[in-house]
């Protein structure tokens, strides 16, 4: 195949986003037990790293090994994928209307006394665009695979 040697990096550049994503969480984890309204956050970053970890397992197991996986596996990478689409879609908009409107996000930087807050601001949000738009990829491109090998999937536990 040949695109799969795209699809490997691709995955690759998402197990990295993911692994700074977890890391991320493990300071985040502290504020989710003090502050609750926080907890909706860090379950959505939650499922896009469990995204990841199922991508990475359906990669393995199905398309390298071409072994048998369970539906079960199926339905938690189509779930974790949708989560990841919303959170994609999410940073996207932010990123835009950051970008369109940045007053009130560079009054919050200004305060950190960072020597170009408005170049900053247009640095992180062009990170988090390319962010969401290798996540949204990687899910429309796993979503594809999956339905391609459909074979693969079998009502048993195995």
């Amino acid at each position: 195949m040949k695109g799969f040697a795209l699809y490997r990096i691709l995955t690759l550049l998402v197990n990295v986003i993911c692994t700074i994503f977890g890391m991320g969480l493990f300071f985040f984890l502290g504020v989710v037990f003090t502050e609750p309204g926080v907890l909706l956050q860090f379950l959505v970053l939650l499922a896009v790293m469990l995204y990841a970890w199922h991508a990475n397992r359906f990669l393995l197991k199905v398309l390298i090994k071409k072994e048998l996986s369970t539906r079960k596996h199926r339905d938690w990478l189509q779930v974790n994928a949708i989560v990841t689409v919303i959170f994609s879609a999410g940073i996207i908009f932010q990123s835009i209307s950051i970008m369109n409107n940045p007053t009130e996000a560079l009054e919050i930087i200004k305060q950190f006394r960072h020597p170009n807050p408005k170049q900053l601001l247009e640095n992180v949000s062009i990170v988090m665009l390319v962010v969401a738009g290798i996540l949204l990829a990687h899910v429309a491109w796993t979503y594809f695979l999956i339905r391609r090998h459909k074979e693969y999937f079998i009502n048993e536990n195995i």
